[in-house]
């Protein structure tokens, strides 16, 4: 890997795209000040970035994939590093520099090509296990270092959508990179923050509580749920508990903007979400739906998975 001055590490917000952006900040000398974290459907929002870039995580926007060529032509892009499915479209524009691959977390696939490439990443295998985890929780179990970030993230997540506290995520965010690649969390940002997860965890299991069977036929079983505004719950655990009696589990919610917003997921490894809902990309067990309000969001559900 180039040693690169002034590189800046563009990453997706989540627990495995923070391990991805830590690694990467590693391997390219890069600096947690010119880190920027983003979503897929956000790139083109971030401030202008002048120099090298390499982004981690980050999926082709299944909404808008221009959006994302135009992001990857428009920089110097120096690497793109994403597990997604819908890569094809990077391999187009920036061919070398999109570096694609099926693996369970971003995370997973860097270390790889990396120490394959006599890149030394001392903590490889306990990120990795944390990423695959956080990523794909129905099939790796939790470690001690998933457990902390996931908790840290998820309140902070929480309590910014459901509270309005702007700019608290990305503070957190901003402390588990630190933490990744410094060791330390002399504000004990991420520690207190994980510390309120289990008044998170409660009100999931009540959420939970709330789950009901829509459709069951053959082997497709359906529930949903619909979170009540103000409710401050884990979506991936109450999608965890789901699976216990559905192959698909609905959540419905308001998005920040107040739009009737659905998400769709499974644990099932053959059922891929982004081809029955015919979506350029994405991950195939997670889904999010934002047309029409929440009655025809979930016609499209039964449309899709049982026709």
């Amino acid at each position: 890997m180039p040693n690169l001055e002034k590189v800046t590490v563009v990453a997706h917000g989540d627990v495995d795209g923070l391990i991805s952006a830590a690694i990467a900040i590693k391997a390219y000398c890069g600096s947690i000040d010119r880190l920027m974290i983003t979503q897929p459907f956000l790139l083109d929002k971030l401030a202008p970035i002048e120099g090298p870039v390499v982004v981690v995580d980050i999926a082709v926007n299944n909404r808008d994939v221009a959006m994302t060529t135009t992001f990857a032509t428009t920089h110097r892009m120096v690497a793109w590093w994403d597990h997604h499915e819908g890569g094809k479209a990077l391999e187009e524009v920036i061919a070398g520099a999109a570096i694609l691959g099926d693996m369970p977390s971003c995370a997973a696939l860097m270390a790889k090509i990396m120490v394959a490439d006599g890149i030394k990443l001392p903590k490889a295998d306990e990120w990795v296990a944390a990423a695959n985890a956080a990523d794909r929780p129905a099939d790796y179990p939790p470690t001690e270092l998933s457990t902390l970030l996931n908790r840290a993230t998820k309140v902070a997540l929480v309590e910014q959508n459901e509270t309005g506290q702007r700019g608290r995520l990305e503070q957190i965010q901003r402390a588990v990179v630190a933490l990744l690649v410094t060791g330390a969390d002399p504000q004990g940002l991420v520690v207190e923050s994980a510390s309120r997860y289990e008044a998170l965890e409660q009100a999931t299991a009540t959420a939970a509580a709330a789950l009901t069977i829509v459709a069951n036929t053959g082997d497709m079983v359906i529930a949903e749920t619909t979170l009540q505004d103000g409710a401050l719950v884990d979506k991936t655990l109450l999608f965890m508990e789901g699976y216990k009696q559905a192959k698909v589990v609905c959540l419905h919610y308001h998005a920040q903007d107040g739009r009737e917003v659905t998400t769709v997921a499974t644990a099932d490894k053959a059922l891929n979400l982004v081809e029955r809902f015919g979506l350029a990309s994405g991950a195939a067990f997670r889904v999010t739906l934002v047309e029409g309000g929440w009655e025809a969001q979930r016609q499209q559900v039964l449309a899709a998975l049982i026709g």
